[in-house]
This record gives C-alpha cells, sequence and structure tokens, in this order.
C-alpha cells in the first residue's frame, strides 16, 4: 500500500506535497542573484588604447575590473551555498511531511537505519537514579 498515493491525501495534503518539490520564491530569487554575480564574474577587463603613436593603458579600469570579478565570484559562491541550504531545508520538510503523513494513518513510521533528518535533535531519557 503506498502512504503517498493520490487514494491516500487528501487534496490539500497533495497540493503541499507537490509545493514541496517545486522552487520556493527564495530559490528562484536566489537564482537571480547568481545570475546577476556570473554577469559580474565575466565582467571584461578594459583595454588600453592608442594617444597618437604612444599605447596607453587602464590601470585603475583593470584593478577595478579584476576586482568586479572577484565579488561576482564570491557572489556565486555565496548564491550556491544558499541554493543548498534551501534544499537541505526542503528535502527535510518533505521527510518530516511524509512522517507525519504515515503517523497520521496509523502506520509505522520508517527512517533508514543510521539517518536522522538534519535540523532534528535525538536525546536520551536519563535513566532514573534512586538512592
Amino acid at each position: 500500500m503506498d502512504v503517498l498515493s493520490e487514494e491516500n491525501l487528501s487534496p490539500d495534503e497533495l497540493k503541499l506535497l507537490m509545493e514541496l518539490g517545486g522552487l520556493s520564491e527564495e530559490q528562484q530569487l536566489i537564482m537571480k542573484q547568481r545570475e546577476q554575480a556570473e554577469l559580474m564574474r565575466n565582467a571584461p577587463i578594459p583595454k588600453g588604447g592608442m594617444a597618437g603613436r604612444v599605447y596607453v593603458a587602464d590601470p585603475l579600469g583593470a584593478l577595478a575590473a579584476g576586482y568586479e570579478r572577484y565579488q561576482g565570484h564570491k557572489g556565486m559562491k555565496k548564491a550556491d551555498q544558499r541554493y543548498m541550504d534551501t534544499v537541505g531545508k526542503q528535502t527535510n520538510a518533505r521527510s518530516i511531511y511524509a512522517e507525519l503523513l504515515r503517523g497520521r494513518r496509523g502506520l509505522p513510521a520508517m527512517s533508514p537505519p543510521g539517518l536522522q533528518p538534519s535540523g532534528v535533535e535525538t536525546f536520551a531519557i536519563p535513566e532514573s537514579t534512586d538512592r
């Protein structure tokens, strides 16, 4: 028996579960920020030019472009990390939701041995020490 089939879920539960599978607004925003950072990372370095018979370089322009590329690379790394964090949260939410559905239907909660969803702490109940 498949617990998460359409027959076993109410329309609201099915809708919520489907929303857990798509890109959230936060993830879409992160992807836009990553695209902007990528544009910065690929910024062209200005070239010098000829002033009469003398080649004139633009050292400040090259320095600024190098800094912009550095900031773009840093922004991409930050966006990638934030995206992976949201994916982890989304995966954790799916696991918790599936466990809640299983428990609500009276089925045993199933989780692979040794795997604990991130962000969920386990604790041991201390034994009583009667003296």
